[in-house]
C-alpha cells in the first residue's frame, strides 16, 4: 500500500494488521506496565494515528514507523510515571489542595513515610549511584548531558542508571518499611 496519501480507513487497516507488533512492544518487560496501562497506551496510539493519518504519509516502512511511535509513547508513559513518583517522594511542605484526592491524611502520612524511607535508602548507595540517580531523576538531565558532565559515554550512562535503579529496588524490596510497596 502506498502511504503517500493515507485515509482514516487505511490507517485502521494498518493498525489492525500491526496490532500484534504494537501489543508486543507494549508488553516488553522493561516497561513494567500493568495491563490497564498497556490497553490505555494502545488506545492512545490508535487515536493519535487516526487523528493524524498524515504521520504515516510517505513512510516506506509502516511497521517500523508504528513501532517507533509505540516506543516513544511507552517512554513518555515511563517518564510520566517517574514524574508522578517524584511528586510522591519530594516530601513537599506545601499544604495540599482540599479538592485534591491526595488531601487524604492517611495518604499524606504514607507518602511522607515512603519519601523518608527512600531518602534513607538513597543515602546507603555509593556516590556514583546517588549522583547518577539525582542527575537523571531530580535534575532531569538527558543521557547525553549526564555523559558529558560525568565524562562517560551515553551507553555507559544507561547501564549505570539501570544498575543503580536495580540496586535501589533490591534495597527497597528487603526494607522493612518499603518491602511491601515495592514487591507488588
Amino acid at each position: 500500500m502506498s502511504l503517500d496519501s493515507v485515509s482514516a480507513e487505511s490507517v485502521q487497516h494498518l493498525l489492525a494488521a500491526h496490532e500484534s507488533l504494537l501489543r508486543s512492544v507494549l508488553g516488553w518487560s522493561r516497561w513494567r506496565f500493568q495491563p490497564e496501562t498497556r490497553a490505555d497506551l494502545l488506545q492512545k496510539i490508535r487515536l493519535e494515528m487516526l487523528s493524524h493519518p498524515e504521520a504515516l504519509a510517505g513512510a516506506a516502512d509502516a511497521a517500523g514507523l508504528l513501532k517507533q511511535i509505540c516506543i516513544r509513547r511507552c517512554i513518555d508513559e515511563v517518564r510520566r510515571q517517574i514524574r508522578e513518583r517524584q511528586v510522591m517522594v519530594s516530601g513537599e511542605d506545601d499544604p495540599p489542595d482540599p479538592a485534591d484526592d491526595a488531601a487524604d491524611p492517611v495518604r499524606l502520612v504514607l507518602r511522607a513515610e515512603r519519601a523518608r524511607a527512600i531518602r534513607r535508602l538513597l543515602d546507603t548507595l555509593d556516590d556514583t549511584c546517588r549522583t547518577a540517580l539525582h542527575q537523571f531523576y531530580v535534575e532531569g538531565l538527558s543521557y547525553l548531558d549526564m555523559g558529558r558532565r560525568l565524562g562517560i559515554s551515553t551507553n555507559t550512562v544507561g547501564s549505570r542508571l539501570a544498575k543503580c535503579v536495580a540496586k535501589l529496588r533490591a534495597l527497597a524490596r528487603h526494607d522493612r518499611e518499603l518491602g511491601e510497596y515495592f514487591r507488588s
